[in-house]
């Protein structure tokens, strides 16, 4: 069974998903975390993921050769560990850069379903119920308020230092939605059978048992 979790960056989607597959004893794929490594990998190569035009060769040449592996709440892309460094702004920001290559999104796609092929998996992304899973027997797309997100995200990173500036966190979060949705290949839209969840006044734990209640209604009895 795949279940796949799309929606806006902060919405709580990831946290939630995480829990919903610990329920379900479901593996959980986090697909944001591969674009992630995939950007700071490319980063790495020299290539500049801000000119992609220029350096499309040499990106659809890198990311053919990506292969990633799967070792519990681990990001391996290449034998090599991204764990501690894609949670950072910088690589959620290159991750929105390099999905919006065509050669980026092939190969991370194939892996994504390799990954989850022959397994219960929950799927965690942006574009998982519309055009990786479109069979997927449960969709869930997330949303929140941008300010809200804001919010989450200033208290998250205040727990590493001084809280970073609200108003520049804002405008990185309205940035990167206008960039999801926008862009030409897989863009951020919730599948037309997919459930909307809206977290704005929701805590992850009430948006796990929903999102729980939904899958158990929508599984074949017996």
């Amino acid at each position: 069974m795949i279940v796949t979790v799309d929606g806006y960056a902060k919405s709580g989607k990831s946290a939630a998903a995480k829990q919903l597959a610990a329920a379900l004893g479901f593996a959980y794929l986090d697909t944001g975390a591969m674009y992630r490594a995939a950007g700071l990998a490319l980063a790495e190569a020299g290539i500049d993921i801000h000119a992609m035009k220029r350096d499309a060769v040499r990106i659809a040449a890198a990311v053919a050769g990506y292969h990633y592996g799967r070792a519990d709440d681990r990001v391996e892309l290449n034998g090599t560990d991204y764990s501690e460094r894609i949670g950072s702004d910088e690589a959620g920001a290159a991750a929105s850069k390099v999905g919006t290559f065509p050669e980026v999104r092939k190969r991370l796609q194939s892996e994504q379903i390799r990954l989850a092929s022959g397994g219960n998996t929950v799927c965690d992304g942006r574009d998982q119920g519309t055009s990786v899973f479109p069979f997927a027997e449960v969709k869930f797309f997330v949303i929140a308020d941008a300010t809200v997100r804001a919010r989450r995200r200033v208290k998250q990173l205040s727990g590493d230092g001084p809280a970073p500036d609200f108003a520049r966190t804002l405008a990185d979060i309205l940035f990167r939605d206008r960039q999801d949705t926008t862009r030409a290949i897989d863009p951020l839209v919730p599948a037309t059978d997919a459930f909307i969840l809206d977290t704005t006044e929701l805590k992850v734990e009430e948006v796990a048992a929903v999102m729980l209640h939904l899958v158990n209604s929508c599984r074949p009895r017996g």
